[in-house]
């Protein structure tokens, strides 16, 4: 037969075998939060080499867009003095 004793220990153990769950499901879930964050971090850090990347090429492009026509304006003066 249990006694009172046996009761509360067992109770007592229960009770610490839950704080003890509850300890790993909140480091485990802070773990996760924390990859997250970091895999957040790195996409972000992707879209903006991303970013960069497009505009250097746009600024590249451009520039050249601006060569072309220069080229043909001369070109055009030319055709057009002879």
């Amino acid at each position: 037969m249990l006694t009172l004793h046996d009761i509360a220990a067992s109770i007592d153990y229960l009770i610490s075998v839950q704080k003890y769950h509850q300890h790993i499901f909140d480091h485990a879930h802070e773990f996760q939060l924390t990859n997250m964050n970091q895999l957040l971090d790195q996409m972000c850090e992707q879209i903006d080499d991303d970013l960069n990347a497009a505009d250097e090429q746009q600024e590249f492009e451009s520039q050249e867009n601006r060569r072309l026509d220069a080229d043909a304006a001369r070109a055009i003066r030319y055709v057009q003095r002879y």
